[in-house]
């Protein structure tokens, strides 16, 4: 959007230039949630000890 090509998504043609922008955000939004999940859990397996890493293996080289 930042280089104000025109473009038209062939499989809804309806789609405006707002509806992109709010489809956008709510893309940045749900990756930061799954990033934020993703850590929980990895937390919380942690803290059960459960092991982490390459087949289980911690990899710190």
């Amino acid at each position: 959007m930042a280089s104000k090509v025109n473009f038209r998504a062939v499989d809804d043609l309806h789609l405006t230039k707002m509806m992109v922008k709010m489809l956008t955000v709510l893309s940045e939004h749900e990756r930061e949630q799954i990033s934020t999940r993703t850590i929980e859990a990895l937390t919380a397996a942690n803290v059960r000890g459960k092991a982490s890493g390459k087949h289980g293996l911690d990899c710190k080289g």
